[in-house]
């Protein structure tokens, strides 16, 4: 078991070791460095997830703000969870189910990913090994231990205001537990009824918001994109051939659902059903499906291939327990090639390409997402950001009648419409949105930070290329007559 540990432990860390922060985990870091009220405003203004995570990390961002410290964040949440994992296991299933259970775990290369991820992943896992445990404690019980009940329904909400999808997670483990008790009998329904109470209205912070937000996911019956997500889940995101794997996956995927004894009814419920309920979602209200979302459900695949590893490796027949060690080997070359993989889009790459690039007084737009600002302004040298609300693009219409409504003295002590579009640093300016009316009236070079294939879309510019990594371009924009 140390072994076991040991290498989840290793493959973990090889994740951290990184030099900087990529995609939103800028944005999560800074969140977290903002003043405490400016953490639940920024969730309201630019984002679809609750404030519990980015709460318990703004805590964390205030002994140390250096990337490596930020990280460690997520894997201290990993490491609990593997933790938590063994001891719930052990409890309801016993030692050798634990052990295994374990070892899928320490090599899921989704899980392994999480560990060095700043985002909120690595915590709901923790949270998901719980409530599957309290799940079980409540069915047990039938309903009628108050102090079950209550940490149960604790453990949702705690869900339920960590992802924007929580809800789901919450919702699908309470089904697992609901279709169970609905056989038995004496069952204490009221005292359930009260349970979801809690439940029911934290959710709504995510469906409220979600409803007015823009999300990203897939939004057809694209089996292609569909086995890319279910290959990432189970094998990581450096698979090869990941629409072809993915199509594979779903017969083994279904065979154990329909046909495992300890480790079908997890698979069944809580891995397959809630894959099926994200595509529905995605496809007929919003769309939803992504890999992230999808790997909200992998602490039940953890589980549900751990129990069929635990099922295979006591049978009689050698053949089994070659099969249980195949599941491993395999789960463990794909979190290797995970730990392995090149970091992408790296924001300190592009930041110290443009510091030594850029000409005196220069702006640099950033173009698309807010991730970019946030990313490239963190590692420039001179750049300070007080509060993620401090530089904020143009307001939108609905949040100036906000701002309306409550009043200038409440809008600035909440920092609600920030101090102005851009920030400086050593050498100039970077601004959170692409200004096209500025950049052509002043006639000058400028920078341009985007993820789009398109280069300056100025007439009279002529673009080139300083730096790109992954779906990201730093350009350099220069008139073609002579600046002014």
């Amino acid at each position: 078991m140390a072994l076991i540990a040991a290498i989840g432990v290793i493959l973990r860390l090889v994740v951290i070791a990184r030099a900087t922060l990529s995609g939103d985990e800028a944005y999560s870091a800074a969140v977290a460095q903002s003043p405490l009220i400016d953490v639940i405003v920024a969730g309201l203004r630019y984002d679809v997830h609750p404030p519990l995570y980015y709460l318990q990390l703004h805590v964390w961002a205030l002994f140390g703000d250096g990337d490596g410290w930020l990280l460690l964040n997520s894997f201290a949440w990993a490491v609990a969870g593997g933790v938590s994992l063994f001891w719930v296991i052990d409890r309801l299933h016993g030692r050798a189910a634990a052990i295994a259970t374990l070892a899928v775990f320490a090599v899921l290369p989704l899980q392994v990913w999480f560990a060095g991820f700043l985002r909120m992943y690595a915590m709901t896992s923790l949270i998901a090994f719980w409530l599957y445990y309290w799940g079980e404690r409540a069915v047990a019980a039938r309903g009628r231990d108050t102090r079950v009940l209550a940490v149960f329904a604790a453990l949702a909400v705690a869900m339920n205001l960590t992802h924007g999808s929580g809800f789901l997670v919450s919702g699908i483990v309470m089904l697992f537990a609901l279709v169970r008790l609905l056989r038995l009998r004496d069952v204490a329904w009221g005292r359930l009824v009260l349970a979801t109470l809690p439940i029911a209205l934290s959710a709504c912070y995510s469906l409220v918001i979600g409803a007015l937000r823009e999300t990203v996911g897939q939004s057809t019956i694209d089996l292609t994109a569909l086995g890319q997500n279910l290959t990432i889940v189970t094998f990581g995101m450096g698979a090869p051939w990941q629409a072809i794997i993915g199509a594979v996956l779903v017969g083994p995927f279904l065979l154990i659902g329909l046909f495992a004894s300890d480790s079908g009814p997890v698979m069944r419920w809580l891995v397959i059903l809630p894959l099926l309920a994200l595509v529905i979602v995605s496809v007929l209200v919003k769309p939803i499906l992504t890999y992230r979302s999808a790997g909200l459900f992998t602490p039940f695949l953890v589980i549900g291939l751990g129990l069929l590893a635990a099922e295979l490796a006591k049978g009689p027949a050698t053949v089994r327990q070659v099969g249980a060690a195949a599941l491993l080997a395999v789960l463990l070359l794909g979190a290797v090639n995970q730990a392995a993989q090149a970091r992408r889009e790296d924001f300190g790459t592009f930041a110290r390409a443009w510091a030594a690039s850029a000409l005196p007084s220069e702006v640099l737009y950033t173009d698309d997402l807010g991730t970019n600002f946030l990313g490239v302004v963190r590692y420039l040298p001179g750049a300070r950001l007080d509060s993620i609300l401090d530089v904020q693009r143009p307001t939108e219409p609905e949040w100036r009648k906000v701002a309306a409504m409550i009043g200038p003295d409440v809008t600035q002590a909440i920092n609600l419409l920030g101090k102005g579009d851009r920030t400086a640093w050593d050498k100039g300016t970077v601004a959170r949105w692409y200004d096209r009316d500025e950049a052509a009236r002043l006639a000058r070079p400028y920078g341009l930070f985007n993820a789009s294939p398109r280069d300056c879309t100025l007439p009279g510019f002529r673009a080139s290329v300083i730096a790109r990594d992954g779906d990201l371009t730093l350009w350099r924009c220069t008139p073609s007559a002579p600046s002014r």
